[in-house]
């Protein structure tokens, strides 16, 4: 499965990648999106990729990078760029659907890490340390926007830079930790109703709310709570099939440290199940 699902990647780099002309370079940048799609795919570093003795046979003539070329590569906007692309790519090629669920996933690292860039906070009820891909999917249980940020950022906090990349109109499930006005309103002006349950022990108080927090009320407390908290169970979905799927995203490996890397590893993944999901949509041979 994994050669299939790399065939699907490797052909959408080299069709959006093949036009694409860096200056001074012997590596075209899809060639680079290639090599590191391969290592992801096998959940191993960069630098085993770039050893043609880790390749099918019938690939082991290809030309590599070596691991520094692909060190340096990987940092330049123009291969992030082209990442982004085969990404957006696969996933047009996927039904929409215009209820989106909202929620955040630990990625917990080892409590000695020296990454700069991690925090600590709250995970699955205890306190880790590590990132947390912040995420809103559809009912589909596929990927519109994501976001890394360390352990300790609030979802409300980091939800208006998902909420800013939601097109069109629909409605936007989360837990209690989305029931803020200032999310309301954003998600209102966008053209999407929010509706999240009312945070425990809390009062409405006298103080001006937004309106599309008073009308996500109304249907919070009539039998449509049970359906939509039902519903959201689809986004949990989404974070299971994710790290459950043989070369998914498993606990982020120990060469896989500070935000660049971590986003462009999650990414790959991403993508990596963006095709798959595109694999089991193809009529059987």
């Amino acid at each position: 499965m994994e050669r299939e699902l790399f065939r699907s990647v490797y052909e959408t780099a080299y069709h959006l990648g093949k036009s694409r002309h860096t200056k001074n370079v012997v590596f075209p940048d899809w060639k680079i999106v290639a090599v590191f799609l391969w290592a992801a795919l096998h959940d191993r570093p960069t630098c085993w990729a770039c050893d043609r003795l880790n390749w099918p046979e019938a690939a082991r003539t290809l030309q590599l990078s070596s691991a520094s070329t692909m060190s340096r590569r990987l940092r330049r906007p123009a291969v992030q760029m082209l990442m982004d692309m085969v990404e957006q790519s696969l996933r047009r090629r996927l039904p929409t659907d215009r209820l989106m669920f909202i929620d955040a996933k630990p990625l917990p690292v080892g409590s000695g890490s020296k990454d700069p860039d991690v925090a600590a906070g709250y995970a699955g009820g205890g306190i880790a340390k590590g990132y947390k891909l912040h995420a809103i999917c559809d009912s589909n249980r596929l990927p519109v926007a994501w976001v890394i940020r360390p352990m300790n950022e609030n979802e409300s906090i980091v939800a208006p830079q998902l909420i800013e990349q939601l097109t069109g109109n629909g409605i936007l499930v989360g837990d209690n930790a989305y029931d803020r006005n200032y999310l309301y309103d954003l998600a209102g002006e966008r053209g999407w109703q929010l509706l999240a349950p009312r945070r425990e022990n809390t009062e409405l108080g006298h103080v001006r709310h937004s309106r599309w927090r008073i009308i996500a009320l109304e249907w919070m407390s009539q039998a449509w709570r049970n359906r939509l908290m039902e519903a959201r169970k689809g986004i949990e979905r989404f974070f299971g099939h994710l790290v459950n799927l043989g070369c998914g995203l498993s606990p982020l490996p120990a060469w896989v440290r500070r935000d660049r890397r971590v986003t462009q590893w999650v990414q790959a993944k991403l993508i990596i199940y963006l095709a798959y999901r595109i694999r089991s949509l193809e009529p059987a041979a």
